[in-house]
């Protein structure tokens, strides 16, 4: 897209300094043009009058003009008079001198030109320059077409590398989801198989104390109590209390005295599983 340009104060000054400088010379030229055409309208032929007879000058003070005199009547039987001398010829008279005139420069007359061949050199020029500017025209526009196309490769490039990235980043997210799922469902497998082992030794910890528990007669049926027990890795209850008595004394003493002839208590060999039964709370209800 074309950009504007703004004009600063130096280059306004340089341009009012050029339109002054085209005026002063045009009327330089106007000038110099009408000089010559003045010069030449002066006329350069001269008229000269050749006297045969050069009048006699009038006397000085007389207001009428001098009279020749008459000549005088023959005599009666004249004598002959020797020729007189024929009078010297009067000099024509000189011209009037001519006014001298300065030289003045001529333009020289501008050979003629053939007007049809300076219209068709003149067509010839403008379709040449038309040509000129098509075929830069022609070149901007290819050169335009090229950047274009240059950037809508470099775009399509970047897209495709998005949408690569994207997929890429899609099935990696799809196969991070898909891992977690199976370790989530590992997991949930590996706890369900957790939780029935520790019920199993749960239960197996329950009826080996109530094997060891030696409850009274006086203790009625269903009577539960809620035992908490530490127990150690090897098996050994290291603490042991009533968290909830069953409501009868010598039953609770007797749960006690079971625990304390279990031990060691069935753990699971598997480490972390034992550590399950580090605290536990067991239900343990008289049946006869």
């Amino acid at each position: 897209m074309p950009r504007s340009v703004s004009r600063s104060p130096i280059n306004q000054e340089k341009r009012k300094a050029l339109i002054l400088a085209l005026v002063v010379h045009g009327f330089f030229i106007v000038f110099l043009i009408f000089g010559v055409s003045w010069h030449r309208s002066v006329s350069s032929t001269f008229q000269a009058e050749l006297w045969t007879d050069i009048p006699k000058p009038e006397a000085p003070g007389s207001l009428h003009p001098t009279l020749e005199p008459r000549p005088e009547p023959p005599e009666p039987h004249p004598k002959p008079t020797p020729p007189k001398p024929e009078p010297p010829k009067p000099l024509p008279p000189q011209p009037k001198p001519l006014p001298q005139v300065s030289p003045q420069k001529v333009a020289p007359t501008p050979p003629k030109v053939d007007v049809k061949q300076e219209n068709a050199e003149i067509a010839l020029k403008k379709k040449k320059q038309a040509e000129e500017a098509k075929a830069k025209k022609l070149a901007r526009e290819k050169q335009l077409k090229e950047m274009l196309k240059q950037e809508q490769e470099e775009a399509r490039k970047e897209l495709l590398e998005d949408v690569r990235h994207q997929k890429a980043k899609a099935a990696a997210a799809k196969v991070k989801a898909l891992e977690e799922k199976k370790a989530a469902a590992v997991a949930a497998q590996q706890a369900a198989q957790q939780e029935v082992q520790l019920d199993a030794f749960k239960i197996a910890i329950i009826a080996k104390i109530k094997h060891h528990t030696k409850a009274p007669l006086s203790v009625p049926k269903g009577s539960t109590a809620v035992v908490k027990i530490t127990v150690l890795p090897d098996g050994t209850v290291l603490n042991k209390m009533i968290s909830q008595s069953s409501g009868n004394v010598a039953y609770d003493q007797a749960i006690l005295d079971g625990i304390e002839r279990s031990q060691p208590l069935p753990l699971p060999d598997d480490i972390n599983l034992r550590r399950k039964f580090r605290e536990l709370k067991l239900n343990l209800t008289y049946e006869k």
